[in-house]
């Protein structure tokens, strides 16, 4: 019998809790630029109705921007608050 090595250990371990899926895809933003404009937003009571709407806007907007490459494209030619 040959030692198991940690990699596979921890492969193991993992598999135990998790199972072998299938696993969702994860949820959330997947356009960098609302990701950077969302985390730089103050923390607000009243995100839904403010900040959530602004980030949507933002995606629509500047579909090229979805990578930080982007993002920084986007914002060397543009400014960000007309977006």
């Amino acid at each position: 019998m040959t030692a198991r090595s940690s990699a596979q250990r921890l492969a193991a371990h993992v598999r135990t809790i998790l199972g072998d899926g299938p696993f969702p895809p994860p949820s959330g933003w997947t356009h960098m630029g609302a990701v950077i404009c969302d985390a730089s937003f103050q923390a607000r009571r009243k995100y839904e109705s403010t900040i959530r709407p602004r980030i949507l806007q933002l995606q629509s907007a500047w579909p090229d921007a979805a990578s930080v490459r982007g993002f920084q494209a986007r914002l060397a030619t543009e400014d960000l608050a007309t977006a």
